[in-house]
C-alpha cells in the first residue's frame, strides 16, 4: 500500500533540518510517474521553522513527556472554567517546570544532530509548548509531528493554526477552521480571567524569584558561619595548647625561683664561712 501524504510528511519532517529540502524534492521525483497529484503535493511541503523541527522531535522522541503536559494543560483549562486561582497557580508553576524539562530534552536532542537552537528559537519553542496546553487542537497539532511553524497563545483562547500544520488530518481546526459565534458575555469573562490569571502568574514567578534569592543568601550564609566556626575552633585550639604551655611555664618558673632562693642562701652561708675562716688565719 503506497505511503499517504501524512504518512511522507511525517518522514520528511523527521529528517535533519538541512536536509529537508533535498529529501522532499527526491521523494517528490520519485511519486512523479506513479502518482503526479500526490507528487505536487509533497514538492508543496514546506520546510518547517526550527522550532517546529524541534517540536516535532519531541512528539517522536517524547511523546510520553509531551502527554504529560497536555494533562496539566486540561486540568489548566478546567481550572480557568472554575476560576480556581489557587489551583491555577500550583498548575502554572507544574507547567514551566514541564515546558523547562522539554526544552531541555529539545536542546539535547538538536546538539545530537548538530542543529543549533539560537534564543530566539528556544523562545518559540516554549510558547509553542504553552500553546497545547491551552488549546486542546493545538495539543493535537503539536503532537502530530508536523509542525511547520511555531504556535503563539494569548490568555485562554483558540490558538491560531492556520498554516501550522503539513497535511492537516482532515475535519481538524488545522485543516478547516470555523469561526466560532461571539458571545459577549464569555469574552469578558475570559478577558477578566486572562488578566487574573496573568496577574497570579507574575505573583508566582515574583515569590519564585524571591525565594531563589533567599536561598542562595542563606546558603552563602550558611557557608559563612560554617567558616566561621571552623576558624573558632581552631582559634580555640590554639588558646587551650597556649594555657597548656602557660601552665607549664608557670611551673617551670617557680621552680626555678624556689632554686633561686636556695642558693642565694647556700652563697651567703658559703661566704660567712669563707669569712670566718680568713678570720683565723689573721
Amino acid at each position: 500500500m503506497a505511503d499517504s501524504l501524512i504518512d511522507i510528511a511525517r518522514q520528511l519532517y523527521a529528517v535533519p533540518l538541512a536536509e529537508f529540502t533535498a529529501a522532499r524534492n527526491a521523494h517528490a521525483k520519485e511519486l512523479r510517474d506513479s502518482d503526479a497529484e500526490l507528487s505536487a503535493s509533497v514538492a508543496a511541503l514546506r520546510k518547517p521553522s526550527p522550532a517546529a523541527w524541534a517540536v516535532n522531535a519531541l512528539a517522536r522522541e517524547r511523546a510520553e513527556h509531551l502527554s504529560d503536559l497536555f494533562a496539566i494543560g486540561a486540568a489548566m483549562r478546567s481550572a480557568q472554567q472554575e476560576l480556581d486561582s489557587e489551583a491555577l497557580t500550583r498548575i502554572g508553576k507544574q507547567r514551566r517546570a514541564s515546558v523547562s524539562n522539554l526544552v531541555t530534552e529539545a536542546r539535547s536532542f538538536a546538539a545530537d544532530r548538530n542543529q543549533k537552537l539560537s534564543a530566539s528559537v528556544v523562545a518559540e519553542i516554549e510558547q509553542t509548548l504553552r500553546a497545547a496546553t491551552v488549546d486542546e487542537d493545538a495539543a493535537v497539532a503539536v503532537s502530530s509531528g508536523r509542525l511547520i511553524r511555531s504556535l503563539d497563545a494569548s490568555g485562554f483562547e483558540q490558538v491560531d493554526l492556520d498554516e501550522a500544520v503539513a497535511a492537516p488530518d482532515p475535519g481538524t481546526r488545522a485543516a478547516v477552521l470555523p469561526t466560532p459565534p461571539v458571545d459577549i458575555a464569555d469574552a469578558r469573562r475570559r478577558s477578566q480571567a486572562r488578566k487574573e490569571t496573568a496577574r497570579l502568574e507574575s505573583e508566582a514567578e515574583a515569590a519564585q524569584s524571591q525565594l531563589t534569592q533567599v536561598t542562595r543568601q542563606l546558603e552563602r550564609t550558611q557557608t559563612q558561619r560554617a567558616q566561621l566556626s571552623e576558624e573558632i575552633n581552631q582559634l580555640r585550639q590554639k588558646v587551650d595548647a597556649a594555657e597548656a604551655d602557660l601552665t607549664a611555664l608557670t611551673e617551670v618558673e617557680e621552680a626555678l625561683v624556689a632554686d633561686r632562693e636556695r642558693l642565694e642562701k647556700e652563697s651567703v652561708e658559703a661566704q660567712r664561712l669563707a669569712d670566718d675562716a680568713r678570720a683565723t688565719l689573721l
